[in-house]
Order: C-alpha cells, then structure tokens, then sequence
C-alpha cells in the first residue's frame, strides 16, 4: 500500500479529551491527502473504520481494560504492537510508541513532556514509562509535531536528537464560536480533568480568598477524575459557592462558557491548553497562568496570575470583577485577534501538509529496508 499513512488511535481506546477527537480529525485529513481511509491502529487490531469502545453500554470497564493493555502495564507481556512495513505511521500521542519499533520516517504528535517539567506530579513508574516513551523516540528520531512552542523546547532540551523534522501546529478549539453574545452571569468557570497539574486546590483556595461567594457568585468546575479528584472533590463540597460538575458534554460545556464572565485557568503547566480559546470563543475572559504556554495562547491581553499563589488568584478574581461589561468585552474581542492564528483553518492547512510530506519523504529505502523486518498487521478489517 505504497503512499499511503496508518495513523496509531490507540489513545482512543481510553481517553475522550481533545486527543481523542484529535485523532479523528487528522485521520480525515489522510483521506484528502491519500484518497482514500487510512488504516488505523487499535493497539493489535488494524481497520479502516473509526472504532469506539467508549460509546458501548460497560465503556468505562472496557477503558480501563484498554488503558492496561496499551499502557504501561502491559510491558510485562512483551508484545510488540504490529505496523504495515510499506507505509509510515502517525502516532497521535507520543504514549502509544513504547511497543513500537519506530522509523525516522514516522511522525509522532508530543503533547507535553510533564514528567520530566514538574516530575513531583507523577509516581515513579509514570516517569519511568514517560523516560522510556521518549528514549526510544530519541533514538528513532522522528518527524515530529508539537502542539506550541513551550512543548517542542522541552523535547529538544531533555532529548536533543536530530529529528527528521520537527514542527509546531497549534491545536483548534471544537467549541463553535458565539453568534450572539450571551448576558453574563456572576459565574467564573474551571473545566479540566482533575489533575494536582490543574491547580484546582489554589484555584478553590483563591476563590475563597476573593470574597466573590459573599456577593454572590459561583466558582463551577466540571472535568472528569484525575490523580486529585478526591481531594478536589472535598475542597468543592466544602467551600462556600464552589460547585463540582463532574464530567460535561461539549453542549453543557459551551452553556457554561456562554454563561461565565470569566474563566480560571491557574495551571501549573500545559503542553497547550485548549480551554483557554475556548472561553475566548464564547466570550468568556481567560485567567490564566503567568509562566506557562497559556501566556502563549492568550498573548499580551490575558489576565495572568502566580499559581502557587493563591493570594494573587484572589487579587486577580477581585479585578476581573471590577472591569466594566464593555472593558471586559473589548479585552476579550483583543485576545480573539490574537487567537487567530489557532484557527481550524490553519490547523487543517498545516496538516495537509504535514501528512504529505511524511507520506513523500518515506523513502523506498525505509519501504524496502529498514523496516523490512516488521510485522505484518495482526488483524486487519477492510
């Protein structure tokens, strides 16, 4: 199947965050370039159609069982993950490689590299698995694409290699744009899994600090669990005006965002940070963290905060709600311009290119040679 591209969505197996639907989208993008379906790679199991174990009635069980077969948990079984030998793969998520024998010709997604940014967030076997995922992307030294330019620094300082290629596309918001701007209520809003990263223990200890309760507004947080979500889930129940959602569709999500004068986003790191366009699309001004690739996403115009402060997310909360409706709109409408550049449109343009060229560097050398030893496909649905 010369010319064409496999794309690895094992990651879909059990995440429905923004990589999930990334997938989907980039796996579109194929079809137009190639033209026809890629092959898609379900951890042993190739097919050309979209397969969703988290839409069956028991998902949540076949999630984790996937979760432990492609992770880290099945190193112990010592199978490696089949590819075609005639074509490159994508990986959409840099996790999925381990088990792979990767080429320079491949082209893996990174995200974010936060066990070796912020290692006191991830246990020991985490950053053990994290250190073996980029090891072996290291040593392939792939074409790669990182999702801002804080990701690709991290990847080249903690592993420098010299890289088929390596370039920055910058993820779209799924959230559709406003029509019609939404009367604000006195809500600040917190989407995000429930991660120690995510801050949301400051974020909760801020609100506190602000006195916005006493006046009546409502810090929301919706996302699903996470390595804090217990401890997040006591400190939401036990503060005044702080409310846990648990997890929202997009629908119930854009509600919110319509709804929030202002969104918290005091994380301690990101490899993007999608939340902080999506607020913007919807009219929502972003709070967001000084420091990190949020600064990068919202430019000069976004309302920075310390998060290890709880005292400046408070100071910060109490001057967002002081702005007057048409300042804030404007300061909004200044971010949205900046934000141009992470249109769908400009996604889409540079992944076509991407995916052309993957397709058109991978040598008839890699075809006939290097990867003359790789597996078949285990199972293939046609």
């Amino acid at each position: 199947m010369p010319g064409e591209i496999f794309i690895d969505c094992t990651i879909q197996l059990s995440n429905r965050t923004a990589v999930y639907f990334m997938a989907d989208h980039l796996a579109e993008l194929a079809a137009e370039v190639t033209g026809r379906p890629p092959l898609r790679r379900y951890w042993r199991l190739f097919t050309r159609r979209r397969l969703d174990i988290l839409d069956t009635p028991r998902r949540e069980q076949l999630a984790l069982l996937a979760h432990k077969l492609a992770g880290r948990e099945a190193r112990h079984l010592h199978l490696p993950w089949p590819r075609p030998k005639a074509m490159p793969g994508l990986f959409v998520d840099a996790v999925t490689t381990p088990l792979t024998r990767l080429s320079s010709g491949d082209l893996v997604v990174v995200h974010d590299l936060g066990c070796f940014l912020h290692p006191e967030f991830y246990d020991g076997d985490a950053r053990g698995h994290a250190r073996q995922v980029y090891s072996r992307i290291q040593a392939a030294a792939p074409h790669i694409v990182a999702v801002s330019h804080a990701t690709l620094a991290a990847l080249t300082a903690h592993f420098p290699a010299d890289y088929a290629s390596t370039t920055v596309i910058h993820p779209y918001t799924r959230v559709r744009p406003a029509r019609v701007p939404r009367a604000k209520q006195k809500l600040v809003f917190m989407p995000g899994v429930l991660e120690r990263r995510k801050n949301h223990l400051a974020a909760i200890e801020g609100f506190r600090q602000s006195g916005l309760a006493a006046a009546g507004w409502r810090l929301l947080i919706a996302g699903p669990p996470g390595n804090a979500a217990e401890q997040v889930a006591a400190a939401a129940g036990a503060g005044e005006g702080v409310q846990y959602l648990g997890y929202l569709t997009g629908d119930e999500v854009e509600r919110l965002y319509d709804q929030a004068a202002f969104t918290l986003f005091p994380s301690l790191f990101e490899g993007f940070g999608l939340p902080a366009i999506e607020a913007v699309a919807r009219g929502a001004l972003p709070i967001v963290s000084l420091g990190t690739v949020l600064e990068e996403i919202v430019g000069p115009d976004g309302l920075l905060v310390d998060p290890h402060s709880p005292a400046s997310i408070a100071a910060t909360l109490r001057a967002a709600r002081d702005m007057s409706e048409p300042t804030r709109t404007e300061q909004v409408a200044r971010i949205a311009a900046h934000q141009r550049a992470y249109s769908p449109e400009r996604f889409d343009e540079l992944w076509r290119a991407r995916i052309a060229a993957v397709r058109d560097s991978f040598s008839d050398r890699e075809r006939e040679g290097d990867l003359r030893a790789l597996r078949r496909p285990a199972l293939v649905l046609d």
